[in-house]
């Protein structure tokens, strides 16, 4: 999760920098910040978990046990974010303003 994050943040840095320097242009730069998307990775969340879990070595299934497992599982079927994820046609249209707008929004 921190490469993930570091990741994103890298990429609004970038942005907000390269908006500054490409005003003395007249072009403008967005930002689009769409948060979790019902995507294809988010509903096989589970199933993803569990495949992984049965790739796991045994010793290691040991030492954290199936209980840990199934902790982590309810922990996913509970997520908010998770179960709030959006139509991912919402960030297809936030890209469409963007490009298509004469004055988009920043983010």
């Amino acid at each position: 999760m921190a490469a993930y994050s570091a990741s994103k943040y890298a990429l609004e840095s970038f942005s907000d920098c390269l908006r500054r320097e490409m005003a003395v242009w007249g072009l403008r730069v967005s930002i689009i910040e769409p948060g979790a998307m019902r995507t294809q990775i988010v509903e096989e969340l589970d199933l993803a978990a569990r495949k992984q879990w049965v790739s796991v070595p045994d010793d290691v299934k040991e030492r954290w046990g199936e209980d840990f497992f199934q902790h982590q599982v309810k922990k996913l079927e509970k997520n908010t974010v998770l179960k709030m994820a959006e139509n991912p046609n919402k960030v297809v249209e936030a890209l469409r303003h963007a490009i298509m707008n004469t004055c988009p929004e920043i983010r």
